[in-house]
């Protein structure tokens, strides 16, 4: 599964640099390309902390600094306001991603915030994942099919799709602008 989230990973990433290179070519503002340049380097950094394994270094090595302090039986302590933290920290993000809705006047902006937000969305979920609290496990990773795999799949393919979308939304507007000046151009002679 490693190597699939990667790839996974790697095809988002190149939506996010396709949508910013388009961003600068058709001049929709510093902005716009700049958040799709920072899309990118996040599955760009996905995909190193993926196939390095960070999350399991990061697990084992929580797991070797309990046990040498002598604490790795009562971890769950530790471990149960971590993940309540996490689920909080969702919680505020999924009230900060409603406030901080576009509307439905501009599509570009409602890509923009898809990506932004589907990409948020590993910080809690890598927390999650490397907390390694049984009763989150339980969640994650028990069944044919995983909720792990679902959010991490479901967030990648948001992020990758808005780019997508956010390209084919600006191409159309590009279009839809030459086409006017062309009109306003053939009324004036």
């Amino acid at each position: 599964m490693t190597i699939l989230a990667a790839i996974l990973y790697v095809l988002v990433a190149a939506c996010a640099l396709f949508a910013a290179h388009n961003a600068g070519r058709l001049h929709m503002g510093a902005v716009d390309r700049r958040v799709w340049l920072v899309v990118a380097a996040a599955f760009g950094i996905f995909v190193v902390l993926r196939l390095a394994g960070v999350e399991e270094i990061l697990r084992d090595h929580m797991r070797d600094m309990l046990r040498s302090g002598g604490v790795y039986d009562e971890r769950r302590d530790i471990q149960k306001p971590l993940a309540a933290l996490a689920f909080v920290v969702v919680g505020a993000m999924g009230w900060l991603a409603l406030r901080s809705w576009p509307g439905t006047r501009s599509r570009s902006r409602i890509c923009i915030w898809i990506a932004c937000w589907a990409t948020a969305g590993f910080a809690p979920l890598y927390t999650l994942r490397i907390l390694s609290l049984h009763a989150v496990d339980v969640l994650l990773y028990r069944g044919p099919v995983r909720l792990n795999w679902v959010l991490d799949g479901a967030l990648s393919v948001l992020a990758g799709g808005a780019a997508v979308a956010y390209v084919v939304f600006i191409l159309r507007g590009a279009r839809r602008r030459r086409v006017k000046e062309g009109r306003e151009q053939a009324h004036r002679r």
